[in-house]
């Protein structure tokens, strides 16, 4: 709904518990959705617009105990913070109501909004790194624990993604080309066994996991085009599927709660194109994203179902680009130089953290809020240098991996925020993945 009137009053929602920006002060949203686990609290912050000088602020709220809103002010421009505790509730979904109302005449007052909240279970999510030892040997080190063998060797670095109940499938290309995948389990800390998807690739594949027991692996064949392959921990591989296209980096996968996948990656010049696959419906095709990037792009999807693209230009300037439907935009993070190709994390809270190396090889990283706009907050110093690393999201706190000057790895976590000593045993050939992201 648009707002064309000179007195208007309006309420935009903001995707994080904890970092704010606005999606749209020209949407009106009806309900409010959010997503905790049980036991846990989360917030939202919802900006209230309108036209200057409308006063006498007032909030209310039905429908349980389970959640509360307060104001930052009783003018406009100002938020109002929804808060939802799941402590004391079992899973489901919960309905409420909350009604800003203003003392003083206006369009639009006052304002209803539905409040639904699903509670889920807690996750299983285990932060873990995954990398090539110097026997080649792909090995998993959890955070806190020393790594464990996988039992084989390979050629490329792994690829891994981690399903919401703690799965985590990796691939990795092995000496003769063809693509292997593998299933590690971080409750009972086993793996499945290793089986062949065969085919014929180059470099480094990558994971999406939609479920518990499926995934999908993307990889380029030798001449560059993009290829699928499904993969179940239950009844193996499934048939390649081409994608086409030509890439000149490793294409990057991830998977929505929806179910879509996305693959991204770079051409052999300096576009950067994107495409969605759907289990229902197929591949979708690629779709560009424009020009004048170098290396390789990184992607993960938000608790929007959007597809969050990180790239760096060729002034090695950091961008990022909410891509949903046909519908995209870049929003360039200026102030750090990106000497190193981005990696892109969400953390299931509503917030994206794009992370890079610096000239010095000093990790940054800068948080995003999901939805659209330019919702950068400001660039955080992870204060450590190190040859390689990989990020995972969990319960809405950052983790990075990296491989120190030894080629030890070393863990960073966003709170405390300092990094972890060497992990015992964990010396990688390599550069390492991160799951989940």
């Amino acid at each position: 709904m648009l707002f064309k009137f000179a007195c208007s009053l309006a309420i935009a929602l903001l995707t994080s518990p904890f970092l704010w920006s606005q999606e749209s002060l020209n949407l009106l949203p009806s309900v409010v959705r959010l997503r905790a686990e049980q036991g846990a609290t989360t917030q939202r912050r919802l900006a209230v617009t309108g036209t200057a000088g409308v006063s006498g602020l007032s909030l209310s709220w039905s429908g349980g105990s389970w959640f509360y809103g307060m104001l930052s002010t009783t003018n406009v421009p100002g938020y109002a913070t929804l808060t939802a505790n799941a402590r004391s509730l079992s899973p489901g979904v919960y309905a409420g109501q909350m009604t800003l109302r203003s003392s003083k005449p206006a369009m639009n007052n006052p304002q209803t909004i539905r409040v639904e909240l699903e509670v889920v279970p807690p996750a299983s999510a285990y932060p873990l790194a995954v990398f090539r030892d110097s026997l080649n040997v792909i090995r998993v080190a959890e955070y806190g624990l020393s790594p464990g063998s996988s039992g084989a060797a390979f050629t490329s670095d792994p690829g891994a993604a981690q399903a919401r109940s703690g799965e985590t499938f990796v691939a990795a290309r092995a000496a003769d080309n063809s693509l292997w995948a593998n299933v590690y389990f971080p409750a009972s800390k086993t793996w499945s066994q290793w089986q062949s998807g065969g085919g014929t690739i180059q470099g480094r594949p990558s994971v999406a996991v939609v479920s518990a027991s499926q995934s999908y692996i993307a990889a380029r064949d030798p001449s560059g085009s993009i290829w699928l392959k499904p993969f179940s921990r239950l009844t193996g591989f499934g048939s390649w599927l081409a994608l086409g296209g030509t890439l000149g980096s490793d294409p990057a996968a991830t998977a929505c709660a929806n179910g879509a996948v996305y693959i991204v990656g770079r051409d052999p010049s300096t576009g950067i194109w994107i495409g969605r696959y759907s289990p229902a419906s197929g591949f979708s095709g690629w779709m560009s994203l424009g020009t004048g990037f170098q290396g390789s792009p990184a992607v993960a999807c938000g608790t929007d179902n959007a597809a969050y693209v990180v790239a760096r230009d060729t002034s090695s300037v950091l961008k990022l680009a909410r891509v949903e439907g046909a519908s995209w935009a870049w929003h360039p993070s200026t102030g750090v130089t990106a000497a190193s190709d981005p990696k892109v994390v969400v953390t299931g809270t509503g917030s994206v953290f794009a992370i890079v190396q610096d000239a010095a090889q000093t990790v940054w990283f800068r948080p995003f809020i999901e939805g659209t706009g330019s919702n950068w907050v400001q660039w955080m110093n992870s204060r450590g240098a190190v040859q390689s690393f990989a990020g995972a999201g969990v319960r809405g706190l950052l983790y990075v991996v990296g491989r120190n000057a030894s080629s030890q790895l070393v863990w960073y976590r966003s709170s405390p925020g300092t990094w972890s000593t060497p992990v015992s045993g964990a010396v990688a050939a390599g550069s390492p993945s991160a799951a989940p992201f």
